[in-house]
């Protein structure tokens, strides 16, 4: 649904669209990758913070994509701030449970 309107309205070609779609997971491997390396300097609960942040403001930045190269651009951005968000976000809310519950609120959290 939404890809056939976007090929619509950016008159995209099917290999344009593969990079569309794709740029959001590349941004969410760097995300996760960066995210993971960031708790020496700053706690899970602030890199969470920013990384929602970023989540947020880069898909109301998807509103004035003018062309291909910025809607890819913002969902690179916007793939960094969900992944550097997932694994800080099991930090955050398992490090608290006990060591038999710490596996259920995993599973819960990547199934909700």
């Amino acid at each position: 649904m939404a890809a056939s309107a976007l090929v619509r309205e950016f008159g995209l070609r099917a290999d344009q669209t593969g990079i569309l779609f794709s740029a959001s997971l590349l941004g969410l491997f760097f995300g996760s990758a960066i995210s993971v390396r960031l708790p020496a300097h700053f706690r899970p609960m602030q890199i969470l913070t920013g990384s929602v942040l970023t989540f947020g403001l880069a898909t109301l930045l998807t509103l004035f994509a003018w062309d291909l190269r910025s809607l890819v651009g913002i969902r690179f951005l916007t793939g960094i701030g969900l992944g550097g968000a997932m694994p800080n976000l099991i930090v955050t809310v398992t490090n608290p449970t006990s060591g038999k519950w710490q596996w259920s609120i995993t599973t819960l959290l990547w199934v909700g």
